[in-house]
């Protein structure tokens, strides 16, 4: 399988770091060419139109930090996964000339069903946003467009979850989960979000 460099590292710095949590260690990536990833408190979602070799059925891949610090190189190319996406895999420019490796590897687990938790119509602005959160993913969108400024854009929200999508990248978006001011928890209440399908019919 080959997937975009930037893009596959800029959706895995969404995973958690969770032992309790291990299905969520790494991203999870659909036939269709969607990769996602969740901690939990936000979920980053982005399209590979230029992916080869994709799975027939969705699979969970987690990449070493010696993969992932290549991947996130501005002259990154693509990621080249082994068969099986267990073992050393090559970072390549966009000449195909390997630039990087590490080890990437399967995580047998089951991805929460994450299309429960985007909102798909416009309502109660959340109280309180992370800036923490805020920063990553502007950080994550920096990764995948290499542009230095990035505008993001507030787009469908409930009262418990914000989304995040990106003029200059349309093929990707976030969602953010309200914080409770009193204790600076987050949630998403599943009983304000619907499923969004977009993505993944193109």
């Amino acid at each position: 399988m080959k997937l975009n460099a930037n893009i596959f590292a800029a959706v895995h710095a969404f995973t958690s770091a969770d032992q309790t949590r291990y299905y969520l260690h790494g991203v999870l990536i659909e036939p269709g060419g969607l990769l996602i990833a969740t901690d939990g408190h936000a979920l980053f979602v982005a399209q590979d139109h230029t992916a080869t070799g994709l799975p027939s059925e969705p699979v969970i891949i987690s990449a070493d930090k010696a993969l992932l610090t290549a991947a996130r190189n501005r002259k990154a190319g693509n990621i080249i996964f082994p068969d099986g996406y267990n073992g050393a895999a090559t970072v390549t420019d966009d000449t195909d000339q390997a630039m990087g490796a590490g080890i990437s590897r399967v995580i047998d687990g089951t991805f929460p069903d994450w299309r429960r938790v985007v909102p798909t119509d416009s309502g109660a602005l959340p109280t309180t946003l992370d800036g923490a959160i805020l920063r990553r993913v502007s950080d994550a969108i920096k990764t995948i467009t290499q542009r230095k400024t990035q505008p993001l854009h507030f787009g469908a929200t409930t009262d418990s979850a914000q989304t995040i999508v990106f003029p200059h990248f349309e093929h990707a978006f976030a969602v953010i989960c309200a914080m409770r001011e009193e204790s600076g928890a987050r949630y998403c209440d599943p009983s304000y979000m619907a499923r969004r399908e977009a993505l993944g019919k193109e």
